[in-house]
């Protein structure tokens, strides 16, 4: 047996090992086996080799002189290895069985844990006396890594580590980099997870006492991050928003919001909306305002860039009231200065002229009904229809359809405008998909009466590129409901994949239709708790019910779920008889399951429907025998709380 294959032996079994680490408890019989068979493999591997030494780059491996790459097990081990900050691991003959378990144990730990808890420090100094030594991954490494999902826990850690150091030397580089950093996080990770939100704010806190210029260009890599998620509703997270951009003055946030106008193509007016929302000062706004329309004036691209122009006209002269008035008003005076220059007269009247082209050919679409002059009109349409896509004009679109549904059963119109309407139905339908799709789309889903696309191509958008939303959702039900086997089959794979599944919950709850619902009761039977959970509270937000599946999750063992199912039940007093049968009538033997009768009491108490519960209550409270003692207490406290919120 060569090298190579004893070594890939060894690495399958050390893969096992760390494997099992995660999943069983140290006395486990399968635990035990896969450590005591690494150590067969170890002591194989160590004639050829000793000391083992691996060492760990992003996504390959380096052992005896060699890169071992580009395969899932090389690339699995140098993911996991490197993730917790692991540069090198090294292993010499006579390592015992104490060692590898105390090593698989800590290792199989998750990232965020072993950060927090500093244990790979641990480890590196407790076995570099042993027969297993670990090296921990240089810093400028670690900063430089692509992190994927666990990312807000990596530099959650990061940031704390650097800041409780005080490494001046590594607060500098990571200021150097931050703009990188920042770019392979979301809005979310910085709001929601309290760590990493902590741990950024304290950073520039600093930087903003110690390297002010270095602070001005985080704080404002922060705010584009955020306002790219126009969706920050809750004032909770808006709130943590707002503490990123406390050391902020107006001119410094008027700088960053131009940037993002004239820098940003995916800026809009939602985009300002949040940054409005943000900005809660009356008085500061009307200085960023000021201090915008010094720079409209000043910046060249407005006069000579025509997509910065288009901009600025249809976030300041429109009527759209993300905008404040205070920044419309004062913006719409220079752009109507703009259009009385040679430059700005040609663009703003042929933009308008091209406007009013459109829909002057639209109203004469409508009342002709002259063969060869709609065939005429078809052409002019169908010179204008680049534009029009490349505009996206929402509008526009919505009106030419308007027109054919009007016109469905003129023969000459259906025969010249048809091809024309299949264009603009496959826009919408392409359009739909598209990650950053917008909410006058989204409405027009109802004009797509057949699908152009694939059922293939529908479920490689939703399950390969997680392109999960309601429109799409609806689209795929009502083409190819009889392709919905598959769509379970697809789903199945993807059961271990928690934020799949959520936006996959998220949307079939406002689809909200009889299939929505089965689909929903599908994920419930292949998920946990949590995903469990999480589908008893959109179904709250769903019209349509299933009774039966409600009252076969209040026999279940878990509590919260038990809860959640009742939720739903409740507005139904003929349902929530049946619903207190099944909880409070549940035979008990020997007190058996005195447990359950306990959080069912609870469960009712809570409901404060004290009309229906009060027969099976006043049971409860008068059963016999002494290890019935406590659900007497119980039922007896829960019918003196009921009585006394009747009155």
């Amino acid at each position: 047996m060569d090298l190579e294959t004893v070594f890939h032996d060894f690495l399958n079994s050390f893969k096992v090992a760390l494997n099992n680490a995660a999943v069983y408890f140290p006395e486990h019989p399968v635990f035990k086996k896969s450590i005591e068979d690494c150590k067969l493999k170890i002591e194989l591997l160590v004639t050829f080799v000793n000391p083992i030494r691996i060492a760990f780059a992003p996504v390959s491996l380096f052992f005896n002189g060699k890169v071992f790459e580009k395969t899932q097990l090389y690339e699995d081990l140098a993911r996991f290895f490197h993730f917790r900050k692991i540069q090198s691991v090294e292993i010499r003959k006579g390592v015992s069985l104490e060692e590898l378990i105390n090593f698989f144990l800590n290792v199989s730990k998750s990232p965020r844990e072993i950060f927090k808890k500093g244990v790979i420090e641990s480890i590196a100094k407790k076995e570099s006396i042993s027969s297993i030594r670990v090296e921990v991954l240089d810093y400028s490494q670690f900063l430089c890594t692509d992190w994927g999902e666990e990312g807000k826990d990596v530099w959650a850690y990061l940031f704390n580590t650097i800041m409780s150091e005080e490494d001046t030397h590594k607060i500098d580089h990571l200021a150097d980099n931050f703009e990188e950093v920042v770019g392979r996080l979301k809005s979310s990770d910085l709001l929601e997870n309290e760590e990493l939100h902590y741990s950024m704010v304290k950073f520039l806190e600093y930087l903003q006492s110690k390297e002010h210029q270095k602070f001005l260009e985080c704080s404002k890599a922060v705010m584009n991050l955020i306002l790219k998620d126009r969706n920050i509703s809750q004032e909770a997270m808006l709130e943590r928003a707002r503490t990123f951009f406390r050391g902020l003055n107006a001119e410094q946030l008027a700088d960053t919001l131009w940037q993002e106008i004239v820098g940003n193509d995916s800026f809009n007016s939602l985009s300002f909306g949040l940054f409005s929302t943000l900005i809660r000062d009356k008085k500061q706004h009307e200085q960023i305002a000021v201090s915008l329309a010094d720079k409209f004036k000043k910046d060249k691209r407005v006069v000579d860039n025509p997509r910065v122009r288009k901009k600025i006209q249809d976030l300041f002269l429109s009527a759209n009231t993300s905008v404040p008035e205070v920044y419309r008003s004062t913006l719409s005076i220079l752009l109507k200065e703009l259009t009385t220059s040679k430059a700005g007269q040609a663009l703003f009247n042929t933009h308008s002229v091209h406007n009013s082209y459109r829909f002057l050919i639209l109203n004469l679409l409508a009342q002709e009904r002259n063969r060869s002059r709609l065939a005429l009109l078809s052409e002019k349409l169908l010179a204008e229809w680049s534009s029009v896509t490349a505009d996206s004009d929402i509008e526009f679109l919505k009106v030419f359809l308007v027109i054919m549904q009007q016109k469905a059963n003129d023969v000459s119109f259906f025969d010249t405008l048809e091809p024309l309407k299949m264009r603009a139905l496959n826009f919408i339908e392409n359009a739909l998909f598209e990650e950053e799709n917008s909410l006058g789309i989204e409405r027009m889903a109802d004009f797509l009466t057949n699908s152009s696309l694939s059922a293939d191509v529908y479920f490689n958008k939703i399950f390969k590129e997680h392109r999960v939303h309601a429109s799409i959702l609806r689209l795929f039900f009502r083409f190819y409901s009889r392709r919905m086997p598959d769509f379970y089959a697809l789903l199945q794979k993807k059961s271990n994949d928690g934020v799949f599944l959520k936006a996959m919950m998220d949307s079939l709850k406002e689809v909200n239709s009889a299939l929505s619902l089965e689909i929903l009761k599908y994920i419930y039977s292949l998920g946990g708790i949590f995903v469990k959970k999480e589908i008893l509270v959109a179904m709250r937000q769903m019209t349509t019910r299933d009774e039966n599946f409600l009252f076969s999750v209040l026999k279940e063992n878990n509590v919260l779920l038990r809860k959640e199912a009742f939720l739903l039940i409740r507005n139904d007093p003929q349902s929530m008889e049946n619903a207190f049968e099944l909880l409070l009538c549940i035979s008990s033997p020997f007190g058996v399951h005195n447990k359950i009768l306990q959080e069912n009491i609870e469960i009712a108490a809570e409901a404060k429907a004290a009309k229906e519960a009060l027969s099976y209550l006043t049971l409860l409270s008068r059963k016999r025998f002494f290890w019935n003692r406590e659900v007497r207490e119980k039922a007896h406290a829960a019918l003196m709380r009921l009585n006394a919120e009747k009155f």
